[in-house]
């Protein structure tokens, strides 16, 4: 706490008004060409931002810390807060220093915090930010929203979501029933930051915490105000402009708590200009392909597993779009694929047509590199921090857009509203007028800035060329005044300046006083000159002072006019936006095509997935053309739904099965997709459990990561859904994990009846065929020459009776002992010898796979307890037992065998 004497001066103590009012904020308080922080703020920004730490008032007994950045570059030390979750308030001085009386004053013009920011300088062209409200309650609460006194211990929790990018004026809400649902959307989203409330166990706040990333904050007294269901509804049906059963929130009252609570904290940080409208768009997951957190990762939508980042992710390879806008729905696309047939169908008719047009595409995509972020330009025109040079973009970028529409009706071939497919047709109403204004007000290459004028085009207002006329004319009578009096005093050094304190004066060297005549009235001594001034030369500093000075303000006025018209159009530059952006999307979906040799699926509503010469969309990337080994793979319902994929490590398995998922995803985005043919029947979810990895942040094993996800699968897989398993049961001891591998693939086979692809080392699961009509056996060719493994990389039907897995270990650098040494240990486990050096009871089956049950024995073989337990096994009907049954029949007999 600032002690009282700090807070003697109007300065501090305007300084602490304001901070009062945003305590979880830094405060950039602006003096001059300086912003300062003081007392604590001075403190953490020091430590923060790497700065210099004084203080105010050194020469009292508590002086006041302080610290600054300048004004010009305090959008360098934004960012770095910003990097780091700080939420910073800018306050600024609202009234010229030059005609203030007393203390200037000054107001907070803006909030920035990790969720809520507009500089483009702070944001990622290629993905929204956004800011996320997350409301939990009781499932079924019995009034209102229940969302206060939490119970200990829900039994359930219903969830309302809502996500506001404030730069782009997209508000996204949606209803979830449990946490993975949430973990799921919160991993599409990747939000900035997040505000939470409701009765959430602080490990599950964990669990979504890591799947979203962002700041985390619980919402705070005046937000949960708006999640009462009346202010809430209000809030959101005017900023909304609509009712709430127009919006599609009627009957979901956590979305809408969600939804007000998101907007009045954006709200809270445009004290200036207030929020504007916002295109709310209300989420039902089963209106898209559904994929969980998990799905996500391991398929690598967003970026590569191992190293994090972009490259090496689907989207990588997808993303050929030449505008932010149309990066951003790409992004939204991967992420959110279709579901309903027509309109994939719709997107790949637009694909299509593009790819057999090259030369209209490329001319297109170059018109597109032309267009700015209309979106983000047109968010800062509304909220009125738009600047001449983004408004004079935004005018240029509206300006090729009939150049793009004549463009588009010649890639059909006709008329706009003739031969084009539905996804490439365009409004009648390009904006034109929006631009018409921009081009006739702004010059061709307006500043950045407003402060000193020079942006209003010359013709657009007559007062304003009279006052620059006026400007300039001054000017040049100055230089007039100056000639005349050299002439008229014969002293031929003097000269007529300027500067900011005393405005013009005539200049005259000590030595040419005696020269300078009786009219003449002095205004400053030097100690080698003299100041003087004139009653001419006051009268032309006057006018021209007067006239820039008016100059610039009248600018001022005339841009905030135009400013207000933009943002007065708003909503047709928002809708002009996205058809850009889409035909932005499907152009780069063209020309990935195009280069890449993509072919267009068949997609219907049938079960049945067949993909000929499928290819990797990402690893064919990183390989030389024409190295990749394509795949074919069917699933069909009516004949083998369920592979069971086996062969050994590095020969390919988790490349072939993630590649018919991707196919899948790729279709029903509308993509064309890398195969020779493909028919793909529309899939309401893709799963995946591939690779290994622990959650040390959860305390998990391996293992419990596994068996978590794999247990999520089985919950909320259906018949229509695709599955993709990779080495189930890994994680824990043999006989556990092939007990726990056969009864997923059983249950996913009886119960579930989906599509899967499930890869495996326990080839005893290759049995499953013989006893179950939908399973189909597959293995990855390798060769074997000349002492060494070759991998193929190619499927074939049938089940591979060995993993090869010390050949893998020689080829990764193993020790040559060790390696040596293995081969021994696995010639002694397959010929069941036992001998000094190796006293292991082996006994494999053929091919060198090591038996879940041991060496048969004859039957009147003597075997004590395994001789039982044979004859407990021969007796089973294993078409009879559940999975369960079968577990808990397994597990007796190992105890059995055990004692």
């Amino acid at each position: 706490m600032p002690s009282t004497r700090s807070t003697e001066t109007p300065l501090m103590r305007q300084y602490l008004e304001v901070k009062g009012q945003y305590p979880d904020a830094l405060l950039f308080f602006r003096m001059g060409d300086f912003y300062e922080l003081f007392f604590d703020d001075a403190v953490v920004a020091s430590e923060l931002l790497e700065l210099t730490l004084t203080s105010r008032d050194k020469q009292k007994e508590d002086p006041v810390p302080m610290a600054g950045v300048p004004h010009h570059a305090v959008t360098g030390y934004i960012r770095k807060l910003l990097d780091r979750g700080v939420k910073v308030a800018i306050c600024d001085q609202v009234e010229d220093p030059r005609t203030a009386k007393g203390l200037v004053k000054r107001e907070v013009t803006r909030v920035i915090t990790p969720g809520v920011v507009l500089d483009t300088d702070h944001l990622d062209a290629e993905a929204n930010n956004y800011l996320l409200a997350l409301v939990a309650a009781e499932a079924d609460p019995p009034t209102g929203l229940q969302l206060s006194a939490p119970p200990a211990r829900p039994a359930g929790l219903q969830f309302g979501l809502a996500a506001l990018d404030l730069s782009t004026f997209d508000l996204r809400a949606v209803e979830l029933a449990g946490v993975d649902e949430v973990a799921d959307e919160l991993a599409r989203l990747r939000p900035k930051e997040v505000l939470w409330h409701g009765p959430l166990a602080e490990e599950r706040r964990l669990q979504l915490q890591e799947a979203a990333g962002g700041v985390w904050q619980p919402a705070t007294e005046e937000l949960l105000r708006f999640l009462d269901p009346s202010r809430a509804q209000e809030l959101v049906q005017q900023k909304g402009r609509g009712s709430i059963a127009d919006l599609g929130l009627a009957g979901l009252p956590l979305a809408t708590g969600a939804t007000a609570m998101a907007l009045r904290y954006a709200e809270l940080t445009q004290p200036a200009s207030g929020l504007p409208f916002f295109r709310i768009q209300v989420h039902h997951p089963a209106d898209h392909l559904q994929l969980d957190e998990a799905t996500i990762n391991n398929l690598e939508l967003f970026e590569s597993m191992m190293e994090r980042r972009r490259k090496g992710s689907l989207l990588w390879v997808l993303d050929a779009t030449c505008t932010a806008m149309g990066a951003r729905l790409m992004r939204q696309m991967v992420g959110r694929p279709l579901v309903e047939v027509g309109a994939i169908q719709r997107r790949l008719d637009a694909v299509e047509l593009l790819v057999e047009q090259t030369g209209p595409r490329a001319d297109l995509r170059q018109a597109l590199k032309q267009v700015f972020d209309l979106e983000r330009l047109t968010s800062r025109a509304v909220l009125g921090v738009a600047t001449p040079r983004e408004l004079a973009r935004l005018g240029r970028s509206l300006g090729e857009l009939p150049g793009i529409a004549a463009l588009l009706g010649q890639t059909a071939g006709g008329t706009l509203s003739g031969g084009l497919p539905p996804a490439l047709r365009w409004p009648e109403d390009l904006v034109q007028d929006v631009a018409r204004d921009l081009e006739r007000t702004l010059v061709e290459d307006p500043p950045a800035v407003t402060k000193d004028g020079g942006y209003i085009r010359q013709g657009h207002s007559a007062e304003l060329d009279e006052l620059i006329r006026l400007c300039e004319g001054g000017r040049s009578e100055i230089l007039a005044i100056e000639a005349r009096e050299r002439q008229r005093t014969g002293i031929s050094s003097l000269k007529v300046r300027y500067n900011r304190v005393f405005g013009y004066f005539i200049e005259v060297t000590r030595s040419n006083v005696k020269n300078v005549p009786s009219d003449y009235q002095r205004k400053q001594t030097l100690v080698n000159a003299e100041r003087y001034t004139t009653v001419e030369l006051a009268e032309y500093e006057a006018k021209v002072l007067g006239a820039e000075e008016r100059r610039v303000v009248l600018e001022q006025q005339l841009f905030e006019k135009l400013r207000g018209r933009v943002a007065a159009a708003a909503d047709r530059l928002c809708t002009t936006a996205r058809r850009v952006a889409m035909l932005d999307v499907l152009c780069a979906l063209a020309e990935v095509a195009h280069q890449n040799s993509y072919v267009r699926p068949l997609v219907d509503e049938g079960a049945l997935i067949a993909i000929e010469q499928g290819r990797h969309p990402v690893v064919e990337r990183f390989q030389p053309p024409g190295q990749f080994v394509p795949n074919d793979v069917t699933l069909d319902p009516d004949q083998g739904r369920l592979l069971i994929l086996t062969g050994p490590n590095m020969a390919g398995k988790s490349t072939v099965m993630r590649q018919v998922a991707l196919i899948t995803l790729m279709a029903q985005l509308g993509s064309f997709v890398p195969a020779r043919r493909a028919r793909i029947g529309v899939v309401d979810r893709i799963f995946t459990r591939v690779g290994a990895s622990d959650n040390l942040a959860r305390g998990e094993s391996t293992f419990m990561v596994e068996m978590r996800e794999t247990a999520s699968i089985l919950r909320h897989a259906t018949a229509r859904s695709l599955v993709v398993l990779d080495e189930i049961g890994r994680g824990t001891a043999t006989y556990d994990g092939i007990s726990i591998a056969w009864a997923v693939a059983e249950y996913l086979h009886d119960r579930v009846m989906c599509k899967g692809l499930f890869a495996t080392h326990y080839h005893e699961l290759c049995a499953l065929a013989e006893v179950k009509h939908f399973v189909q056996n597959f293995n990855i060719a390798v060769q074997e020459w000349k002492g060494k493994v070759v991998f193929l990389r190619k499927m074939v039907p049938g089940g591979s009776s060995r993993s090869y897995g010390i050949e893998v270990a020689r080829l990764a650098g193993l020790d040559r002992w060790v390696v040596n040494r293995s081969r021994k240990v696995l010639a002694s486990l397959e010929s069941g010898e036992i001998d000094d050096e190796l006293p292991i009871r082996g006994g494999a089956s053929a091919g060198g796979q090591l038996s879940l049950f041991g060496p048969k024995a004859a039957d009147n073989e003597p075997g004590g307890q395994d001789s039982e337990v044979l004859r407990e096994l021969r007796s089973l009907d294993v078409n009879q037992l559940t999975p369960v049954e079968a577990l808990t029949r397994l597990a007796a007999l190992v105890e059995q065998l055990k004692n």
